[in-house]
């Protein structure tokens, strides 16, 4: 349920997506990927608009510097840990190390696909961004948040001809 409260994107259900993501490592104190999550959504809280930076970013690096404790090879817990690096701490190098090598050891990881092109736009590597946003839609042409997944500096007032320029 905490998956799945963390992907609707609204106050209400991030809210409660942490307090399920808490109650499971509270449970579980070696579930790392209830820690990655964690991280995440308190992450989303900054990103959205519901949250103060400094009151979520210390939960946020916290919950990904103990999922990756747990498991450090774990591409939730390197984006994770990512996200809180680029918005938080705008250490963009390491966000960028982070990110390329959650997709070095899964190439086929929508969120760390997503991380990675993110971060290309922003520093204005296009090219690379837009391969990589490509990879995304790639492994599901269909899905419903793919113009989520896409970075906003690719994204055109017309959806249709985005997804024909990707593809």
């Amino acid at each position: 349920e905490g998956r799945s409260r963390l992907n609707r994107v609204a106050k209400e259900d991030n809210d409660r997506a942490i307090e399920l993501f808490g109650q499971a490592v509270a449970l579980q104190p070696d579930f790392a990927l209830a820690w990655a999550a964690l991280s995440q959504a308190h992450s989303q809280s900054v990103a959205s608009g519901w949250g103060m930076p400094a009151e979520v970013y210390g939960p946020a690096r916290v919950a990904a510097q103990r999922a990756l404790a747990l498991a450090p090879d774990l591409i939730e817990g390197l984006v994770a840990l990512g996200q809180v690096l680029a918005s938080g701490d705008l250490d963009w190098k390491g966000a960028d190390a982070l990110f390329r090598k959650a997709i070095e050891l899964a190439p086929g990881n929508a969120t760390g696909l997503h991380s990675a092109s993110w971060l290309a736009a922003a520093f204005g590597r296009m090219d690379e961004a837009l391969a990589l946003a490509r990879r995304i839609v790639a492994l599901d042409p269909l899905a419903d948040k793919i113009l989520v997944l896409v970075p906003p500096p690719l994204a055109t007032p017309n959806p249709l001809a985005m997804s024909s320029a990707l593809v």
